[in-house]
């Protein structure tokens, strides 16, 4: 009978036990889920959503401003230059005087003691016949002047073309003819069209220079650089992503997003990419619909599959 209860004790004492260390193994692998997932990082990210839109495809050059009338005023008479109307840098308008000339003739009579007034008639004035900016100024009062020797030189002011250069491979895109959108140094644009091609080529660049006239005119110094875009066609209904949700590895073969599954949870989606604007990048043939969300910012360096906490922009 002892015996019997003896092993009963024993047996009590060792269920008692087991159980204690069942749950005390249960307790730890809690403690360590808990403390794994109060440690686990969360990487903050911003989101947003494809979009579906019809863009213009657009080409864009480089050009510089260019003068293309010049005009010369040249001495029309051999003589002392007695006035000069205008200087460097200044305007000059259609029919204004820019020029007296005393012939030799009457300088020499003059010095003989006749009166000035009866020289006047033999003076030789040069009017200007436009309206432009003096580039350059080649004499003074006093100087004794040749028939033929050139005063000044003007720009018309109203010449101001712009002059692209277009790599021969991309001559369809641009037209005698065509409408284009000049980009301006401050930000501006103005409207314009393509009047004219060089007959030659640059050969070291192998480009065609086609010169672009302003629709409405302004005015700016020679050779400053400036942009001229020209639209080459439409893409309907495409999804378009911000370019910073595409990612892509260093050779730029391989492109993919980052798409949410749900509010913690990010996956890596390989995609195509099709055409670019300033600030859209087109998904060819994608999964993803303009109904996903995917990271915007945050998304370097993330493995295939993220935990993320989403910040808003």
């Amino acid at each position: 009978m002892n015996t019997i209860t003896g092993t009963t004790n024993a047996f009590w004492r060792a269920s008692y036990g087991l159980v204690l260390l069942v749950i005390a193994m249960t307790a730890c692998t809690s403690a360590t889920s808990e403390q794994k997932a109060e440690t686990e990082i969360k990487s903050d990210v911003k989101v947003t959503q494809p979009v579906i839109a019809t863009i213009e495809q657009t080409s864009t050059f480089k050009g510089t401003t260019r003068y293309l009338q010049t005009n010369t005023f040249r001495a029309q008479v051999s003589g002392i230059l007695k006035s000069v109307g205008c200087q460097v840098a200044g305007t000059v308008s259609d029919g204004q005087p820019l020029f007296i000339v005393q012939p030799m003739e009457a300088a020499a009579l003059q010095k003989s003691g006749f009166n000035d007034e009866d020289f006047n008639a033999f003076q030789d004035t040069t009017f200007s016949n436009l309206n432009g900016t003096v580039s350059s100024l080649n004499v003074q009062v006093g100087d004794f002047v040749q028939a033929g020797d050139v005063l000044a030189t003007c720009i018309r002011t109203n010449s101001m073309r712009i002059v692209i250069d277009v790599p021969a491979e991309q001559l369809g895109k641009v037209r005698t003819g065509t409408n284009c959108t000049i980009l301006l140094p401050d930000g501006e644009t103005a409207a314009g069209k393509v009047i004219g091609q060089w007959p030659s080529a640059t050969v070291q660049n192998q480009t065609q220079p086609f010169i672009i006239k302003p629709t409405n005119a302004f005015s700016l110094a020679e050779n400053i650089s400036l942009s001229v875009q020209f639209e080459t066609g439409k893409l309907p209904d495409a999804l378009w992503i911000p370019k910073s949700a595409l990612q892509g590895n260093e050779l730029q073969t391989e492109f993919w997003v980052m798409k949410l599954v749900n509010d913690t949870t990010c996956i890596k989606i390989p995609v195509t990419k099709g055409q670019e604007t300033d600030s859209l990048v087109q998904l060819l043939d994608s999964p993803i619909t303009n109904a996903d969300r995917l990271v915007s910012e945050g998304g370097y360096g993330l493995p295939d599959t993220a935990i993320v906490r989403i910040i808003k922009n």
